[in-house]
C-alpha cells in the first residue's frame, strides 16, 4: 500500500471514528444491559480500602487502577482503527477484482 492509500485510509478511519464515538439511546441502553452486573472497579476499590487507612496509598492504588484501564482501553482502540483499516482495504479490494471479473 502506498504512503496516499495510508493517509486516505487515516483519514476515512478518522472521520467514521468521531460518528461512531457519539453514542445514540439505543446504544446508550445496549452498553447498560451488557455491563448491568459489571461493577467490579468499585467492589475491588472498597475491598482495598477495608485492607488499608492510609488514604494516600488508596490513591496511589486508584491511579493505578485507572492507569491499568487506560492502557486497556488504548490498546482496544489501536485494535479497532488495525482492523478497521484493514477490513477497509480488503472491502475495497473486492470491490476492485469484482470489478474486473
Amino acid at each position: 500500500m502506498c504512503k496516499n492509500e495510508k493517509g486516505v485510509l487515516d483519514n476515512l478511519f478518522e472521520s467514521r471514528e468521531e460518528n461512531l464515538r457519539a453514542l445514540t439511546e439505543k446504544d446508550k441502553q445496549k452498553i447498560e444491559r451488557l455491563t448491568k452486573n459489571n461493577d467490579s472497579y468499585d467492589k475491588l476499590f472498597e475491598a482495598i480500602e477495608d485492607l488499608s487507612n492510609n488514604s494516600e496509598k488508596l490513591e496511589e492504588v486508584r491511579n493505578s487502577l485507572d492507569s491499568y484501564i487506560d492502557k486497556i482501553n488504548i490498546i482496544g482502540a489501536y485494535e479497532n482503527h488495525k482492523f478497521y483499516k484493514i477490513g477497509f482495504s480488503d472491502a475495497i479490494n473486492l470491490i476492485l477484482e469484482c470489478k474486473t471479473i
